[in-house]
């Protein structure tokens, strides 16, 4: 289905797109209605046909990987009915992601590859330099433990995980901090580096190198598809706007 018979298909007035964007609900009830009439054809009739679709869900992604996927407020869900009836609709998105974003995947991949890596490591940071030497010394001559002293010292939220991060997109660590894990060998103590202010002291723990599995694919399917949906809310906004 074509950007512009979509935008044909979904009905908003300017009050409206002034109420819901009071209340910042626009863009979800956009997104919503452009997946519900791009997919409404295949959503199964019968409940055979749903339980089906559910059941072939489930022996795919687990309970956590379902909560990433389904990109809804869950504490809006009501009840299972409610849940289920949301979880075929974002089935038969990634389906139809999957199919009209099928090339464009794969060059997604090779151009991030790096970014969907998955990095665990610790960190201790500390707004005082003197501090932060004197704590890189307890732990790589005293052999204090790195955990207990991010858990005492450590003036950022990592200190109630006694500084454990991750695992996490390798996208996401400070660039000068990531570059300093990359170069990094598994639980080597790196030496304090200065990041906006803050003293760190960081370990490498683990990195995941990306492959390209079915769940990186969904992922990634997704995210080729909410380019396209924010194309489409643009579009649709500016056509509502100017039609005033």
């Amino acid at each position: 289905m074509s950007k512009k018979s979509i935008l044909k298909k979904i009905n908003f007035d300017i009050n409206d797109y002034k109420k819901l964007s009071e209340i910042n609900l626009f863009e979800l009830i956009i997104k919503e209605s452009i997946i519900l009439e791009t997919i409404k054809e295949n959503i199964p009739k019968s409940s055979e046909d749903k339980k089906l679709l559910i059941n072939n869900w489930f022996k795919k992604f687990d309970q956590q990987i379902t909560n990433e996927l389904i990109d809804f407020p869950i504490k809006e869900i009501k009840n299972e009915e409610n849940f289920f009836n949301i979880l075929i609709r974002k089935s038969l998105w990634i389906d139809w992601c999957k199919e009209n974003f099928s090339n464009d995947i794969s060059i997604e991949f090779n151009e991030k590859k790096s970014s969907y890596d998955l990095i665990t490591y610790q960190l201790l940071r500390t707004k005082n330099k003197n501090l932060s030497n004197e704590l890189y010394f307890k732990i790589t001559e005293d052999n204090e433990s790195f955990e207990d002293l991010s858990l005492q010292y450590s003036e950022g939220s990592e200190r109630f995980s006694k500084g454990i991060i991750g695992p996490v997109r390798a996208n996401l660590p400070h660039p000068k901090l990531l570059d300093c894990l990359k170069n990094s060998t598994i639980d080597k103590v790196n030496s304090p580096i200065e990041i906006d202010g803050w003293w760190i002291i960081c370990k490498l723990k683990n990195i995941d190198y990306a492959i390209l599995d079915d769940l990186l694919s969904t992922k990634i399917s997704l995210e080729l598809g909410n380019k396209y949906i924010n194309s489409i809310t643009r579009d649709f906004v500016k056509n509502l706007l100017n039609s005033f």
